[in-house]
């Protein structure tokens, strides 16, 4: 009987070869890069056989968690065409309005003013605003600011003017000079124009996420389910003097 080692290239092999060619080179391989291509794979398929004989994937971390991922792609892949009912997917959307709500966005004048010595401050701020209620021009201090900012998401009215800015003036009347507001750069008098509050888009606009967040959430479900029926399959000894003496 012959001892010949056997490796076989066969119309599934060229296939993959051929694809993986051209998923690079956005083209087919022509027949010299072809035998190019399966000389390489049998050499790589003679090197693992060979690594597999003399235990090279034994006790290797990078081989373990390659095999590990490999398993858990495995068991999440049973869920990729699994399509969610909009019922579904309106009571998912509904239970994370965080991950889809959209920023409040403002509208307001600003008039800065730099945070000196506190009494004088106050007296600056109570003329000014005196002064803007009854329709006189007031300037403040100089500053990088602009003084009117136009339909800005909350989100970059906190990068602006540092956190808790947006409460601070969700909590402003509309069409009147108020302040004093202190933010992270200084003091304001601040005449809000227009306040438009968050809101969660229809499912119909923003479906396509909704549908892929709801697959993962089900897959990181089915995942540590998965994990807790794999765990309870083995008894799990753990030797070691150092953990024993703690």
């Amino acid at each position: 009987m012959s001892n010949t080692k056997v490796i076989t290239v066969d119309d599934p092999v060229l296939n993959m070869l051929g694809e993986r060619f051209a998923k690079t080179w956005q083209r087919a391989p022509n027949s010299t890069e072809l035998k190019a291509l399966v000389d390489d794979y049998v050499l790589e398929e003679i090197y693992y056989r060979k690594a597999l004989q003399l235990g090279l994937d034994q006790n290797d971390p990078m081989i373990r968690r390659r095999l590990r991922q490999k398993m858990e792609f495995f068991d999440s892949s049973r869920f990729e065409d699994t399509n969610a009912t909009d019922a579904q997917l309106t009571t998912f959307l509904h239970a994370h309005p965080e991950k889809y709500q959209r920023d409040a966005r403002f509208s307001f004048e600003q008039l800065y003013f730099k945070p000196i010595k506190e009494d004088a401050l106050e007296q600056r701020l109570t003329v000014a605003l005196q002064k803007l209620h009854t329709g006189e021009l007031v300037k403040g201090d100089a500053s990088s600011l602009p003084a009117i900012f136009n339909d800005v998401p909350a989100s970059q009215v906190e990068r602006i003017f540092g956190r808790g800015m947006v409460a601070k003036l969700s909590g402003l009347p509309i069409h009147t000079w108020s302040g004093a507001v202190r933010s992270g750069l200084g003091v304001h008098l601040i005449r809000i124009h227009q306040v438009q509050s968050a809101t969660l888009p229809e499912l119909s606009e923003i479906k396509h996420q909704v549908q892929a967040d709801w697959l993962y959430a089900r897959q990181e479900v089915a995942r540590k389910k998965r994990q807790e029926q794999l765990l309870e399959e083995y008894k799990i000894e753990v030797i070691s003097s150092s953990l024993a003496e703690r």
